[in-house]
């Protein structure tokens, strides 16, 4: 042990009198460990950490799957929900079902429009969470027309009610109905679901689910459905009993049989980070590839202070000192080199952190669980160790065997060429080629993102408005109100100055999992009920000229769609393909509702584009919108194109509603943009991400070619010198520099293609209209690389054409 103290030592002696090659080993290598420190506290926190909840690896989300084109979410109607209480006893310790309402809460003379849970009896106790304050709910509660009772969350309960510890048993006024607090749930506390969450969201207040099941039709599939499996119990137990339940179903159910229901117990936390998975992995291997480059500069740099350093340790070994004693002091430099490296780096990963936060990538989940934590440091010191290991070892192993006639002797006169160095030069091989790959799949990613902002949505985000509120149903009880009210809304804001046009609709574009429904056109699809679906929205007059939505053929809807005339749909271009290819749909029927009844059939009277309402990237799912005075809905959003900047007419549009009903509350106002922006985010991440970490591998490698041939151009002085002597031409001096480094890069050139080649399908997912094998990215990226490689030889070639022969002799 003492002689290992020694050695650290008099290794920090020697490190404190080279600061230049302390600083920039150092350096190098924060930048590497930083990234990847970053990188891992993401995954980690997002990929790894378990879910906050008890025993998170048997907790489950069913999926009820419909046929090839049918719906497939995790959404189950209230009957199956039961059927599986009764019936999955053997693998399953429980099931628990909930749905989402937004209500207005209205406490200490103060009204907002809250998210609200409407949960089964056993939601939190299968989660494995107890009420900070009072208690859970009981059978009674969650019993049709039972007690209104609510349970609060911890962040409501601190900014609505101040914390007050007494809140458990108050009253107050959700939805305008009198309800009463009876528990508060954990700071902790946060509902994790995964990005195709059905009709149920994170809420601030929780309550009862009281619903008569068996009044809900079975194709009605409105809950979120949650299980847990009984311990010692397999997935693929689960999966199979789960099997033998959709085959009773559809056996004692037509509409399940015509569907081919098919239920999956998929594993809550996969579900919840399927998406973040891809793009978190790709980043991980983007940082592991500049951590390698990292390594491979400073091991060149140990290389080199080694090599000036021959005649010390040939010294040290004539004087007694062996080859492992040598070795280990060259070790300890590097875990030196390496530490302070990882000491820095957790601090760059601590401001990357906040980094990554304030981007805020909407596909990543969890975000509020980052933080460079017990387990990113303890990654840290595994890197830092292994780096110190990766970039040391072949110094050490080079100083572990000193040549000492060449090293004593006195005027020695060798000259070595960079291509001969074989070590050296594979170490700036590797980095080259390492750098390629980085690049290229930097490039694609740029190509992809270039290629997402030009995308045509189906709508113009531009100027327009949404903007959310739902009437509660203790004062407009049914459809007539509905109406009245929303018609009433409708003319005062297009009465508001700078209100351009104004529609509304039951779910606005990029905000969410919308209701969906089956449909048929004609016998055959009627008969296999479920069998495909489509997205729906009741929309009113208006509102598709509002959000900038192409007619393709027919008319939009007007005032007369109405409950006194015949019913009526505007269907999408995928839809109208789907059903009549080849044909004008305009005037064919069809219907969403299994029973068929002749009033049941809606004519078709106009076709759209498609509009992306999920995912920015693809088309979902074929559309069906239907006219808001035909079938009303107490929640709805209303859009404004306006004449400005659309934020500045929040205050006007809420007076205007206010106008109508001053209780009512204005909530989820953001701009199309913005939620536009925020489907781009995923995209804009790794895009921001990987440009850094491709910007950051060329820096390392033009650092590390400069910094090669620079040395082995100073080792060749009096050759240079010598040549010219002899009658060289300067001119061929500079082209026998610039051309090492040439063909240095050349080689990791092609090496970098051919993997790059190979590893670019794992892209595939994370890009957009742009092909793996981009010729493009390609073809530019090597050049970019070539040219920053000549750039990086440029000083030390110029270097070398001032060399004058009577210097460069009389120096040896």
């Amino acid at each position: 042990m003492e002689q290992i103290v020694r050695d650290f030592h008099v290794a920090m002696r020697g490190l404190s009198k080279s600061t230049a090659f302390t600083l920039a080993a150092v350096t190098t290598l924060a930048l590497g460990i930083g990234a990847n420190s970053t990188i891992f506290s993401v995954a980690s926190n997002v990929l790894l950490r378990p879910l906050a909840y008890r025993d998170p690896g048997r907790l489950a989300i069913i999926w009820n799957d419909y046929g090839s084109g049918g719906q497939s979410l995790p959404a189950v109607s209230a009957p199956d929900f039961r059927d599986y209480q009764l019936r999955a006893t053997q693998n399953f310790d429980g099931f628990a079902a909930a749905t989402y309402a937004s209500k207005e809460l209205t406490a200490r003379t103060r009204s907002q429009q809250v998210d609200v849970g409407l949960i089964s009896e056993n939601f939190f106790s299968l989660l494995g969470v107890e009420p900070m304050l009072g208690r859970a709910f009981s059978s009674q509660e969650t019993l049709p027309n039972g007690p209104q009772v609510a349970i609060l969350s911890h962040r409501i309960w601190q900014q609505q009610f101040g914390g007050n510890p007494g809140i458990v048993g108050q009253s107050v006024s959700i939805g305008r109905v009198p309800t009463t607090i009876v528990g508060v749930l954990p700071a902790g506390f946060e509902l994790d679901l995964p990005p195709e969450k059905f009709l149920m969201e994170d809420s601030d207040i929780y309550q009862p689910l009281q619903i008569e099941i068996d009044k809900v039709p079975r194709n009605l599939t409105g809950m979120t459905v949650l299980a847990r499996l009984k311990p010692g119990a397999t997935w693929a137990q689960a999966q199979a009993e789960m099997d033998g339940i959709a085959a009773q179903l559809r056996r004692e159910h037509a509409v399940h049989q015509m569907s081919g229901l098919r239920i999956r117990a998929v594993p809550l936390q996969k579900d919840v980070v399927k998406r973040a998975r891809l793009p978190l992995l790709a980043l991980l291997v983007a940082v592991g590839l500049v951590l390698l480059i990292a390594c491979g500069n400073v091991a060149n740099l140990l290389l080199a202070r080694a090599t000036s350093r021959k005649r010390e340790m040939a010294v040290r070994c004539a004087l007694g000192a062996t080859g492992a004693r040598l070795a280990r002091q060259v070790l300890a430099e590097s875990l030196l080199v390496s530490g302070f490296g990882g000491a820095a780096g957790i601090l760059l990963a601590n401001l990357g952190v906040r980094v990554l936060l304030a981007l805020h990538p909407a596909s990543l989940p969890r975000l509020n669980e980052i933080a460079v934590d017990g387990w990113v440091l303890a990654y840290t010191a595994a890197i830092s160790l292994g780096t110190a290991l990766l970039f040391g070892l072949a110094p050490a192993l080079q100083a572990s065997r000193p040549d000492l006639r060449d090293a004593l002797a006195e005027g020695s006169r060798s000259s070595q060429r960079l291509t001969k160095s074989k070590l050296a030069s594979g170490l700036v091989l590797g980095q080259v080629a390492l750098s390629v790959v980085l690049m290229i799949a930097c490039c694609l990613l740029l190509r992809s993102f270039v290629r997402l902002q030009h995308l045509q949505p189906g709508f113009d985000p531009g100027d327009v408005l949404p903007c959310r509120f739902s009437l509660p149903r203790s004062a407009y009880a049914e459809g007539t109100a509905w109406r009245t009210a929303y018609r009433r809304i409708l003319d005062q804001l297009r009465a508001t100055p700078g209100a351009l046009a104004v529609g509304e609709t039951e779910k606005a574009p990029l905000t969410g999992s919308g209701p969906q429904t089956p449909y048929a056109w004609d016998d055959e699809t009627l008969h296999h009920w479920e069998s495909i679906s489509a997205d729906w929205r009741n929309v009113s007059p208006g509102y598709l000229t509002t959000m900038g939505v192409r007619l393709v053929a027919g008319r939009q809807f007007t005032d007369q769609d109405d409950e006194q005339h015949p019913r009526v749909v505007i269907i999408d271009e995928l839809l109208a393909r789907k059903a009549w290819p080849g044909q004008n749909p305009i005037g064919k029927r069809l219907t969403m509702d299994d029973k068929a009844a002749p009033n049941d059939w809606a004519t078709v009277v106009g076709v759209i584009a498609h509009v992306r309402a999920h995912d920015i990237t693809t088309n979902v799912r074929e559309q069906i919108y239907l006219p808001y005075y035909q079938q009303p809905s107490p929640a709805m959003v209303f859009a404004v194109k306006t004449a400005g900047d659309p934020s500045a007419l929040v205050p006007s549009l809420t007076r205007a509603v206010h106008n109508v009903d001053p209780n009512l509350a204005v909530f989820q106002v953001h701009t199309m943009q913005e939620y536009f922006n925020l489907a781009m985010a995923q995209a804009r991440f790794i895009l921001i991400l990987s440009g850094i970490f491709g910007g950051v591998a060329l820096l390392l490698t033009s650092v590390g070619i400069y910094g090669l041939i620079s040395y082995f151009t100073s080792k060749r002085v009096r050759e240079f010198g010598i040549r010219i002597a002899l009658g060289a031409q300067r001119q061929d001096i500079y082209r026998m520099v610039i051309g090492d480094g040439f063909k240095l890069a050349a080689a990791g050139v092609v090496l970098g293609m051919a993997a790059a080649l190979g590893a670019a399908d794992l892209l595939r997912g994370l890009l957009y209209g742009v092909s793996a094998s981009d010729a493009l990215s390609f073809f530019s990226v090597p050049l970019i690389l070539l040219a920053v490689a000549m750039l990086a030889a440029f000083l030390p070639a110029r270097q070398a054409l001032q060399v004058e022969p009577t210097t460069a002799l009389r120096s040896e």
